[in-house]
């Protein structure tokens, strides 16, 4: 699968404002994770399985779970009805970077649960991306941008 972010202005992605790094290139960009500080075990020692899952407290009634992708870093739901879907990924924050396609999209900042994300669209798909917790949620469907920040907004550790 492919991801795509705009680039609207490349000193809005290099300023500080998001858990993660930036890097901006001419047709994509490099997100690195960091270590935001909650990713520390009480012993010391950086997360690297998920300890805690997190799922949606709001789904929307005609959508229903089809899927489920447990390993030790990663969690992913996937939730369809009869036209469209929309995806949960949860994966442990340290090591995590992914190279999104920037050219013909439309990105944002976003404000998810007190946490800095970043928001992208290339028109079909939507998608936000933020860390919390030690770790990186990517959600995303062909369903409309404001549902979608409902969902992200209701994910709650199970």
């Amino acid at each position: 699968m492919s991801l795509s972010i705009a680039v609207t202005s490349v000193k809005a992605l290099r300023d500080p404002v998001f858990d993660f790094i930036v890097r901006v290139y001419d047709t994509f960009s490099h997100l690195i994770f960091t270590h935001d500080g909650d990713d520390v075990e009480p012993h010391g020692t950086v997360k690297v399985t998920i300890e805690v899952e997190y799922y949606p407290a709001y789904v929307p009634s005609d959508f229903g779970l089809i899927d489920i992708i447990s390993t030790p870093n990663t969690n992913v739901l996937t939730y369809r009805n009869e036209d469209f879907f929309f995806e949960i990924n949860q994966t442990i924050a340290k090591g995590t970077a992914m190279n999104i396609d920037n050219e013909n999209t439309q990105e944002e900042a976003v404000t998810i649960n007190d946490n800095n994300g970043i928001y992208f669209s290339n028109g079909e798909y939507q998608n936000y991306i933020w860390q919390s917790n030690g770790y990186v949620f990517y959600v995303y469907g062909n369903i409309e941008k404001e549902i979608l920040f409902e969902i992200a907004l209701s994910l709650v550790p199970e």
